[in-house]
């Protein structure tokens, strides 16, 4: 087992090279001054820019047998040679020229004119084929950013769509976007200058699955590195297509607002491994993507990664979205953040190019929503008094009262002392659980249109539809005008709801929430 991890390493040490570059470069500061370096700043991009994603993947596995024989020496020749058990498990984050290795240089010409050279597309999937990530800097001015950023927050703090993996996110929400406004003129932009990348790599004109942002606050958490999406057998590499994620960084990103962990080359063989072989890498370094306002970041559904910590005290505000294959399976798993509307349509770059969307749908419960009457309901089921005014553990009362989920001391008390009343909505029901994978996966490959050829677009808003994390309406009666999830979030203050939470940005601070006197008046 041993000898396999040995050679599965290999996909991943193209980032030692990155350690032993920047020992000799002169620092992985990004902020730095290049004159400090004793190269230019642009004559490292550029000589780095020419070489091709084979090539730096062959210069890091230079490092290969070092790198190897350091993770699978006898402890007692670790201690000998003054390694520890903790050098085994200690990250080593890597900024500067792991960004440079990562990046493709795009000329100001060809964002103008919207319009790539065969070259550049030709680097870009490269890189996106090799490393299973690209970072394209410069694509968007700082204006275009601003306005996006200002969108976006506002957005988030009126919420009329549930926060993905809401639980689990007090100052990072993940919210998908309406198709309007700021946002959707820099998914347009986007996809405009990239749409011969997307084509190269995912065919032509590839499905829209995710629209959303995934904005950090500071006093975030890191999360675990995961893969949106992975293959677990030889008939799920065949049948299930290719999905991108492209983030728009509407602020400068340091290495301490969260910036995008990133494990080149994982998307390919790393997904095969069990977790004590993965437990062995833990050491291997990784890239922080550590970039300037407007840029770029695409990666692959299937490539290791996580958000890093905020421990600034600066926002990092973000648009992404998904594009997955036509004419294949797209995985089960992913959370797609993308509107209800928007799910029962599937959407593709034509129809963003076109201007063709559907007029949304809002998600169902949203229209039984009263903020005014959901509040006094919470009160009656979450009294401030009965949680000593603490809005995280009200939001744990909230939380299940509206999902059945008790995860949460408060929760598993309330699930004793007060059980659910469920509801007679259509699917909600006693011993709700989230759509069963095996049975997605069962249903729609029975789906034929009707020349009994089997139906890719019937599946993919099926997958959509069941197969994301997503939930629109509650499960007990007894909130019933609580028809958002997140905006009960804003109702309790919790987070960045908080009264006098602000979230700062480059240049000043976002517009706030409106003050209690103002909401109520």
């Amino acid at each position: 087992m041993l000898w396999f991890v040995v050679g599965c390493i290999s996909i991943a040490l193209n980032a030692v090279l990155i350690q032993q570059l920047i020992s000799k470069g002169g620092g992985c500061d990004p902020w730095r001054n290049p004159e400090e370096t004793g190269r230019p700043a642009s004559s490292l991009a550029s000589e780095i820019a020419e070489l091709a994603a084979r090539e730096i993947t062959e210069l890091g596995q230079l490092f290969f047998r070092q790198k190897v024989s350091e993770l699978l020496m006898e402890k007692a020749v670790q201690e000998e040679m003054g390694f520890t058990s903790q050098d085994s498990k200690k990250e080593h984050p890597l900024v500067g020229l792991a960004v440079e290795l990562l990046s493709v240089v795009i000329q100001p010409e060809e964002v103008v004119n919207e319009r790539l050279n065969p070259s550049t597309v030709r680097r870009l999937k490269e890189r996106l084929d090799e490393h299973g990530a690209v970072v394209i800097k410069g694509l968007h001015q700082p204006m275009e950013c601003r306005s996006a950023a200002e969108f976006v927050h506002a957005e988030i703090l009126s919420p009329w769509a549930t926060f993905s993996n809401i639980r689990d996110n007090k100052y990072r929400k993940d919210y998908a976007l309406p198709m309007r406004g700021s946002a959707l003129e820099l998914l347009n932009k986007t996809l405009g200058i990239l749409d011969p990348l997307f084509t190269a790599t995912l065919g032509l004109n590839s499905s829209l699955v995710e629209f959303s942002s995934l904005t950090t606050y500071s006093g975030a958490g890191p999360q675990i590195f995961h893969s949106d999406s992975s293959a677990s057998s030889i008939k799920e590499l065949r049948s299930l297509g290719r999905m991108f994620s492209a983030f728009i960084y509407l602020d400068d990103v340091r290495p301490d607002s969260a910036p995008l962990d990133v494990v080149p080359g994982t998307h390919t063989h790393y997904q095969f491994l069990d977790e004590e072989e993965k437990d062995l890498m833990t050491s291997v370094p990784f890239a922080r993507l550590a970039v300037p306002q407007g840029t770029v970041v695409i990666y692959d559904s299937r490539t290791l990664h996580r958000g890093a910590a905020n421990t600034s005290p600066y926002a990092r505000p973000t648009i992404y979205f998904s594009l997955a294959e036509r004419g294949k399976f797209i995985p089960i798993g992913p959370a797609y953040s993308l509107r209800e509307g928007y799910r029962r349509f599937p959407i593709s770059i034509q129809n963003v190019r076109t201007n063709t969307i559907p007029t949304e749908v809002l998600a169902e419960g949203v229209s039984v929503h009263s903020d005014e009457k959901c509040r006094d309901q919470l009160q009656h089921l979450c009294p401030a008094a009965g949680f000593q005014g603490d809005p995280d553990r009200r939001f744990d009362c909230a939380w299940y009262y509206f999902t059945g989920e008790e995860e949460s001391q408060d929760a598993r008390r309330l699930s004793k002392s007060q059980p659910l009343e469920f509801t007679d909505r259509p699917g909600v029901k006693e011993g709700y659980q989230d759509s069963d994978e095996d049975e997605l996966a069962a249903d729609r490959e029975k789906l034929n249109d009707q020349e009994g050829n089997f139906d890719f677009e019937a599946a993919l808003a099926m997958t959509l539809r069941r197969g994301g994390a997503y939930r629109s309406y509650p499960l007990d009666r007894r909130i019933m005008n609580c028809g958002v999830a997140s905006r009960m979030e804003m109702i309790l203050e919790r987070g960045i709801f908080a009264e006098g939470f602000v979230a700062n940005v480059s240049w000043g601070a976002l517009r706030p929430l409106a003050s209690r006197a103002s909401r109520a008046a």
